[in-house]
């Protein structure tokens, strides 16, 4: 069982039930390592349209920033993974659309998972599209451009949740409000 991150070796046995005069034929052995599919990133980070993305982290906690292909500066964000956070922590993800290039203004972000308590998760140009946000405990409040077949789970209490496009049917929380 993997206890930290990266990549994962394992090596597997397989044994016939009955036993086989050619003793290679009774039991074969495989060792393989398995690298995570995404590089973990630094901010900034230039989406895969040219804008640029600011993500912070303000308080308690350390942050990963997951991106798929490309380098530690470039490509799609497909998750952002807090620990250790608390109440007075908040996340901030700022879009910069870069003059004269081809970009939306907007970020495309699959997952933003924390496993304690967060003040605030504030992305006014990001739009949620895979599995969304699962927080270990509550949230101050949310606010997203648009978070669409992407859930809103919390341990605790959501305060309040501001997106400009939302399926309200994929929230879940302790308490509401």
């Amino acid at each position: 069982t993997p206890t930290s991150l990266g990549p994962i070796s394992a090596t597997t046995s397989v044994s016939a039930n009955e036993a086989d005069p050619n003793m290679a034929n009774n039991s074969t052995a495989a060792n393989s390592t398995v690298h995570p599919p995404y590089i973990v990133a630094t901010s900034p980070i230039t989406d895969v349209d040219g804008d640029i993305v600011t993500v912070t982290l303000k308080g308690h906690g350390t942050m990963e920033i997951r991106v798929l292909g490309g380098d530690a500066h470039h490509g799609p964000i497909d998750q952002i993974v807090l620990t250790g956070t608390d109440a007075k922590s908040a996340l901030t993800i700022q879009v910069k659309k870069v003059r004269g290039g081809v970009g939306d203004g907007l970020v495309s972000i699959g997952s933003i998972i924390s496993d304690g308590d967060l003040k605030s998760i504030s992305g006014k140009a990001v739009d949620l599209t895979g599995a969304g946000i699962q927080l270990g405990g509550s949230v101050g409040s949310v606010t997203l451009h648009s978070m669409v077949r992407s859930a809103l789970t919390a341990a605790g209490t959501i305060k309040s949740v501001n997106v400009g496009t939302f399926d309200a049917s994929n929230i879940s929380a302790a308490k509401l409000g």
